[in-house]
């Protein structure tokens, strides 16, 4: 363990631990001997991290947060595995975090995301970079999450999902199929048009967003059956922005959700 370190001295952390600079840990937290911090982390008071946990540099773990725990899975078989978490991530007060099923695998966060109180990413998920899980946002296992999606709260995904990049679910909505890229969710297993918002505020160009409205339509709403459609568009030249929206449709093995009709 690192001298510079801040530690509350009814924090119980496992000599084992490894702690890199600067990481402070509140009150009554309780850390493992698997466990790895990274420089600059902070753990707030009563949070539990557990198992085989990375954590890199510059996250907040907040109050009551649990990482690393066993999966709440009845094929576990108490194999040894992981939970591995990127940097500058802000894991919010009681979000859980459990690590994978089968043996050696790992449940995934990547950078600079933002899960927010009693959210609930559950073992084997992946989230990418720059996601948002809003209070009480629940991902069974093995479900995706892909950059600068938006999971509003209480929004529910079906174990083994994928959540295209910027797409987002509107508060409440649930799905079992996956989410294409740049679409809002809502209700059940439905879509409402782009997010234009998110996109914009990543950094997609307007042309980019132009094309993707004007292939969505042509995806949605030609008659044509779905995969033969989006083969079609895929031969055409394109924005790599609309290529990610046809190959995800084409790669998805649940299905896709659909618009809402009226």
């Amino acid at each position: 363990m690192s001298a510079r370190m801040n530690i509350h001295p009814t924090a119980i952390v496992d000599p084992k631990a490894e702690l890199a600079e600067g990481v402070s840990i509140g009150p009554y937290a309780v850390i493992g001997g698997q466990v790895r911090i990274g420089a600059g982390t902070r753990l707030d008071s009563h949070c539990v991290i557990t198992g085989d946990t990375v954590i890199g540099s510059d996250n907040r773990v907040g109050v009551g947060a649990v990482i690393g725990l066993e999966p709440q899975d009845l094929a576990y078989r108490d194999w040894p595995s992981k939970v591995r978490i990127g940097n500058k991530n802000n894991i919010r007060e009681y979000v859980q975090i459990h690590r994978g099923t089968k043996e050696g695998s790992a449940t995934e966060i990547g950078d600079g995301n933002f899960l927010l109180g009693f959210s609930h990413v559950a073992h084997n998920c992946r989230v990418g970079d720059n996601v948002i899980l809003a209070n009480g946002a629940l991902l069974a296992g093995y479900a995706e999450v892909g950059d600068r999606a938006f999971i509003s709260g209480h929004c529910l995904v079906h174990q083994f999902c994928r959540i295209g990049p910027f797409a987002m679910m509107r508060g409440g909505a649930r799905v079992s199929l996956d989410i294409p890229p740049y679409c809002v969710a809502d209700d059940a297993n439905a879509i409402r048009g782009i997010n234009v918002i998110g996109m914009e505020r990543g950094g997609v160009s307007a042309g980019a967003i132009r094309e993707v409205k004007k292939v969505y339509r042509e995806v949605f709403d030609s008659g044509v059956p779905l995969k033969e459609q989006v083969e079609k568009l895929l031969k055409a030249d394109s924005s790599p922005e609309v290529r990610l929206f046809l190959e995800f449709i084409r790669s998805s093995e649940r299905g896709v959700c659909r618009p809402a009709k009226v």
